[in-house]
């Protein structure tokens, strides 16, 4: 399911050029503002180099502007163009039509129970991970 439903957003996403995660970041953005790279950073959850080089491209297309924070200059703080803020609709556009092709067949009571049961799949795996690493 997960998989499937990465690929049907990518397709959905492509119509307007972007790639994942750059709707997230456009998203995250228009919500808080600017913020420093490496709250981006965090806020993916992803390595460092990779979300570097998905901003250095919103970048040339336009989308995200990334300047040198006046205190320490090798901290870049990103923020929103206007072609990039004047994504977002269409992005959330986007992102209610994917949850309606894969989720509109369940009743309200069976949504519940889907969000339900994902939230304890995550908690298990956030769980079993974090022990993992302690036992490392």
């Amino acid at each position: 399911m997960l998989r499937t439903h990465v690929v049907s957003g990518d397709r959905l996403f492509s119509e307007i050029d972007l790639a994942p995660p750059q709707d997230l970041i456009l998203l995250h953005l228009q919500e808080y503002g600017p913020l420093r790279q490496s709250d981006i950073v965090g806020f993916l959850q992803r390595d460092r180099s990779t979300v570097s080089s998905t901003l250095k491209a919103m970048e040339r297309a336009g989308l995200v502007r990334r300047t040198p924070v006046p205190a320490d200059r090798r901290v870049r703080e990103v923020s929103l163009t206007e072609a990039g803020r004047s994504l977002c609709p269409a992005i959330r556009r986007l992102w209610a039509e994917l949850e309606e092709m894969a989720f509109s067949h369940l009743t309200p009571d069976g949504r519940a129970l889907l969000v339900d049961t994902l939230d304890a799949s995550r908690e298990a795996l956030v769980t079993a991970m974090g022990k993992r690493a302690q036992a490392d």
